[in-house]
């Protein structure tokens, strides 16, 4: 049942953010005119097909993805390419607002369950954080230490057990002191290791609070495992009025920051192994959707907005086939369109696609090794 749970909890996270953002160009060729010739959520062979007047709708058995077909897209087509309902026959800006739509969708969904967390939970937003000096560009922060989980069988895992701690729990204060973060709290147990330390706890999902006292041997420090967790507020009006558009600001913010980051670090250890375990397909959504049900629905949603942002930033990228190589292409068209012809952005976006392919089959692969203990 669990199982069945998982994926139906996938197929929904992953199918809703590809929904949205083909939506969006759906909704946009349709306002300007141009054909919509099919409208697929998934990709083929279809389990599903209506013909509803110009449209053909379709879910495809492989929910990994979606696509609309617009009228002259095919350029072995010339008559179709030629039709004045065909997208290649509008002008530049008709076709950037179709591309730019599904961008604009995603980032909209995004906003828009930001809003409703931010309003349920009191403007306040926790967000584990990857390197604990960074700052959010927006609201007010206060960092906090929280346990992780720790390797099966480990000491420290052990340790957590025998002690009452548990993983996802957030030390508030430790000896009536407040923590602003790990390193301090590092600090405060080497300076009493050995001696009863009184701790005030919260766990990160159910916001339940308890104390507790631990003694903490000074041989366990290295090894207990723990980031920092932002408790990021939103306070002033202007700030609780914009909260949605800011919170969208900072995660996306913080995950290009954290890519520059692992990029750095993967350079200076000339190693790939970080660099590459940082970016996740298919099987490492369905690997984080299948934890986060553990957490709740709140969790659930703001993994939506989260991929919904992913999805976003991604297909914005420059890149051949994505929707800012598509953009690309709008602006050399416009400026010279016969060196920058159909023909040569079929071949681009051709060897694009077949790049991507490899690239999806490899870090698909990678995630099935990464993530093998978590699949079922």
């Amino acid at each position: 049942m669990a199982l069945i749970i998982t994926i139906i909890a996938f197929i929904i996270v992953l199918g809703g953010v590809v929904f949205v953002h083909e939506l969006g160009h759906f909704l946009a060729a349709k306002k300007t005119g141009v054909k919509v010739e099919e409208f697929v959520l998934g990709f083929p062979p279809l389990i599903y097909k209506k013909q509803i007047g110009e449209t053909l709708y379709g879910i495809g058995l492989i929910p990994l993805g979606g696509y609309n077909k617009l009228l002259g897209e095919d350029i072995n087509d010339p008559n179709a390419v030629a039709n004045p309902r065909s997208y290649e026959s509008q002008k530049p800006m008709v076709k950037f607002w179709i591309i730019i739509s599904g961008v604009l969708m995603n980032l909209i969904l995004a906003v828009a369950v930001f809003y409703f967390l931010g309003i349920y939970s009191n403007f306040l937003f926790k967000q584990p954080l990857s390197f604990s000096d960074y700052r959010f560009p927006a609201g007010q922060q206060q960092n906090r230490p929280m346990f992780v989980n720790q390797e099966p069988g480990s000491s420290a895992e052990s340790f957590l057990k025998e002690s009452g701690l548990a993983s996802r729990e957030i030390v508030l204060s430790a000896n009536g002191q407040a923590l602003s973060g790990y390193q301090e709290f590092f600090d405060l147990i080497e300076k009493d290791a050995g001696q009863p330390m009184d701790l005030k706890l919260e766990n990160l999902d159910s916001g339940q609070q308890k104390n507790l006292s631990v003694v903490f041997p000074k041989d366990q420090i290295d090894s207990l495992g723990m980031i920092d967790v932002a408790f990021l507020t939103y306070k002033t009006p202007l700030e609780k009025a914009a909260v949605g558009f800011l919170h969208a600001y900072n995660v996306t913010n913080f995950s290009f920051s954290a890519i520059g980051r692992i990029i750095n670090i993967s350079v200076v250890q000339k190693t790939a192994k970080l660099l590459g375990n940082s970016f996740v397909g298919p099987v490492g959504i369905y690997v984080f959707t299948k934890v986060t049900i553990d957490y709740g629905w709140l969790e659930m949603i703001n993994l939506l907005a989260i991929i919904s942002l992913a999805l976003a930033t991604t297909n914005i990228l420059p890149l051949p086939v994505f929707d800012g190589g598509k953009i690309v292409f709008i602006v050399l068209q416009a400026i010279d369109k016969k060196r920058f012809s159909l023909e040569l952005q079929a071949k681009i976006e051709q060897g694009g696609v077949v790049v991507l392919i490899c690239l999806a089959v490899l870090i698909t692969i990678k995630d099935i090794f990464v993530f093998k203990g978590m699949l079922f």
